[in-house]
């Protein structure tokens, strides 16, 4: 197994870090170990006409990883379908998020499109009824919206998208419950309830999503659905601030300056503005006094 994993990340020497983030999505040790895969690409393809599941599934991801120097999702798409109905939920998800990318490669007006979309959307249903959350994730993001924020063309339903969120966030998924929780906030297609957004956003804030983190930090610091508390909204904002939220460092910059929650600390506060603005955040530029990275007024 230690030497399939070299082999596949020597193997696709332009973009090891895409690899590496092949394997933690798969994990072979899901899939039954074999022999020492140091083999050619005809030995693999071999092993894969006889059905052997690690040969299908090294021979997919070479072929995502344009490990001859070309992607190719077809040949893909082929070899992760040949594998076992028994298989790793994660080859259904791999799956689902290949047909979307067949999806973006196509017109939006063509019919082809929404077929993609439809084969993405069951791949990830496939996936959740075995458990996989994050393609519960996936399925509610296929009904409200992608991504990119684009419209699916397939059948556009929000409350089965809202349903499919709910039942992501109740078994954990953090990119649920942050949407979830914003949903309910900003009353987007969703009545506005200030409490539900608290519920679900602190629950993603607690497994440390920065941008949950942020909103409950806004929530403190307004009082939306529970008492103006500062000392909680600068604590929220620290930990948003820690992880590199260049708007929660300012927000919390602002408290050190007004004294609200925490000292009155005004290093403290040029420390965050002079850091949010080499991030790139404008205000916090404009409140360390410079108009723009490395430069001063």
């Amino acid at each position: 197994l230690t030497k399939s994993i070299a082999h596949l990340k020597a193997a696709n020497i332009k973009s090891p870090q895409l690899a590496d983030q092949w394997l933690k999505w798969f994990s072979i040790y899901d899939l039954k170990a074999g022999e020492d895969l140091t083999l050619s690409k005809a030995d693999y393809e071999k092993a894969a006409e006889k059905g052997d599941q690690q040969a299908l599934f090294l021979l997919g991801v070479m072929s995502y990883l344009s490990i001859e120097g070309k992607q190719d999702i077809d040949k893909s798409i082929k070899y992760f379908s040949q594998m076992d109905e028994t298989a790793s939920p994660k080859v259904d998800r791999a799956l689902g998020y290949m047909y979307l990318e067949k999806a973006s490669e196509t017109m939006f007006n063509d019919p082809d499109r929404a077929q993609w979309q439809i084969k993405a959307k069951n791949a990830f249903i496939k996936a959740s009824d075995k458990g996989d959350v994050l393609s519960q994730t996936a399925v509610a993001n296929l009904y409200l919206r992608d991504e990119s924020g684009e419209s699916i063309s397939m059948a556009f339903s929000f409350d089965k998208g809202v349903e499919w969120l709910e039942k992501a966030a109740n078994n954990g998924s953090v990119a649920a419950q942050l949407r979830l929780g914003m949903l309910y906030f900003n009353g987007d297609k969703l009545s506005a309830d200030k409490q539900k957004a608290k519920y679900w956003l602190e629950k993603a804030a607690l497994q440390g999503d920065p941008n949950a983190q942020q909103a409950m930090g806004v929530i403190y610091f307004l009082g939306q659905g529970v008492p103006v508390d500062y000392t909680q909204a600068a604590k929220w904002y620290e930990k948003a601030a820690i992880q590199g939220g260049d708007n929660s460092m300012v927000a919390l910059g602002r408290m050190y300056t007004a004294g609200l929650g925490v000292p009155n600390d005004p290093k403290k506060a040029s420390f965050l503005f002079n850091k949010a603005c080499d991030m790139g955040n404008r205000e916090g530029c404009m409140l360390a006094g410079r108009n723009r990275v490395g430069q001063a007024y």
